[in-house]
């Protein structure tokens, strides 16, 4: 169910498409009001949403032409609900937001 930023709780657990992925977070700090104003609407915008999230970190290799060996690692979102271990500051405004579990009031 699509859902928006004022909606949200602490607990709950939502899902956000980033870059050509979705991320798995849970929602660490109800969302607040900021001081800023969308610049055509004139709506206030809300800050950036404490959230918390799966991150593994994952190694790649590759030969350069005179065949020495690099190796390099980058971090990837894993999209499940066990185990978070990074938390994260995350944007959520005009952003499409699917509520997967509601926290329990």
């Amino acid at each position: 169910m699509l859902v928006e930023v004022k909606d949200l709780q602490i607990g709950d657990e939502i899902m956000v498409s980033a870059n050509s992925q979705f991320r798995y977070l849970r929602v660490l700090r109800a969302p607040r009001i900021g001081k800023k104003m969308h610049w055509r609407k004139k709506t206030p915008l809300y800050t950036s949403v404490k959230c918390s999230t799966r991150m593994e970190k994952e190694d790649y290799t590759w030969n350069t032409h005179n065949g020495q060996p690099i190796t390099r690692s980058y971090d990837v979102y894993k999209f499940t609900d066990e185990d978070h271990n990074r938390e994260l500051n995350v944007d959520l405004n005009h952003r499409g937001i699917f509520l997967i579990k509601k926290a329990k009031i």
